[in-house]
């Protein structure tokens, strides 16, 4: 089954959309495939603030969903390129290079922050900035 991009907006809410807020769930998740698919379906001057709630009911998979969309999202991370392939060698390979490497390292550091956070208002959240 091809990816879904949940919100359409060209069909839906048009040129109105590039300034709206907007909340997506994903449930049980496991598959990023309509995730990756609704965001890049955003209108590149989307200014708007879109809230992420991804799940899963294996906590292993929930985590690999976050950090591959860390590196597929994180503005501060590497180029376009660069993330495109570290994703790509997460998702169907068991090789990466001492670079990759070390760029996951950073993203995992991040979301053990996260279980660390749990006591906090704000925890299990991760904001990556502007699209």
């Amino acid at each position: 089954m091809p990816a879904f991009d949940a919100l359409n907006i060209p069909m839906n809410e048009g040129a109105a959309a590039t300034d709206q807020d907007i909340a997506l769930c994903f449930a049980a998740s496991g598959d990023l495939r309509n995730v990756i698919k609704t965001i890049n379906g955003l209108p590149s001057d989307y200014t708007g603030k879109c809230t992420l709630v991804i799940n899963d009911i294996h906590p292993l998979v929930a985590i690999r969903s976050i950090v591959l969309l860390l590196i597929l999202l994180d503005p501060s991370g590497p180029s376009e390129d660069v993330a495109a392939e570290v994703a790509l060698h997460v998702l169907y390979s068991s090789k990466i290079t001492a670079t990759q490497h070390t760029f996951l390292q950073s993203l995992i550091k991040r979301v053990e922050e996260l279980e660390r956070e749990r006591d906090v208002e704000s925890a299990g959240q991760l904001a990556l900035g502007s699209h």
